[in-house]
Order: C-alpha cells, then sequence, then structure tokens
C-alpha cells in the first residue's frame, strides 16, 4: 500500500516568502511529489494536522486538499485491488491523469 502525504517544502521559498504544497506518494521507498498549485507562509500551515490555518480561504483550500489527496489514495487502491503493477510514478502519473 502506498502512502500519501502533504508536505510544506520550506527549501523553495518564493519571492513572498511562501513554500509550496506538494504531495508526497510513497511505495516500496520510492517518493515522488505532485504539487498542488499552492503556496503558505510557514504560519499558515498547520504541520501536526496537515491543514491550512490564518489563510483567507483555509476552508476552501483544505477541501482541494483533502479531494487531492482522497484522488492519490483512491488510485492507489484501485490499482492494488485490480492487481495491477504498482508503483509511486504510476500513482502519480494516473492522479496526473497521465494514464489510464
Amino acid at each position: 500500500m502506498a502512502t500519501v502525504k502533504l508536505l510544506l517544502k520550506p527549501n523553495k521559498v518564493n519571492k513572498d516568502g511562501e513554500s509550496p504544497l506538494y504531495i508526497r506518494i510513497t511505495k516500496d521507498r520510492q517518493s515522488k511529489f505532485i504539487s498542488l498549485g499552492i503556496t503558505l507562509l510557514p504560519d499558515q500551515w498547520d504541520e501536526k494536522n496537515r491543514t491550512v490555518k490564518k489563510h483567507p480561504n483555509a476552508v476552501r483550500l483544505n477541501n482541494l486538499i483533502a479531494q487531492k489527496v482522497a484522488d492519490a489514495h483512491g488510485v492507489s487502491l484501485e490499482m492494488e485491488t485490480k492487481n495491477k503493477f504498482v508503483s509511486s510514478k504510476v500513482i502519480k502519473n494516473k492522479v496526473m491523469g497521465k494514464i489510464h
């Protein structure tokens, strides 16, 4: 089973001091990252609960993030129940719509 986690990358800070938010998919110790296209200030990200806080659109962003994470989990489960080859790269490509 692949693990899906959210990660704010503090090493990629833009000129406004915001860091990008990624989904990290790990399977068999191999990780792939999917950018969510969301950038946040460090104080707008709750590391413990993996949610957006103190942001004007926090509720909407959290809903979007939850949907993307659910999509990644769904792809992983679907592929594993069909006994298809599953890797972090395959899951990433399927989530991003590159393979069907």
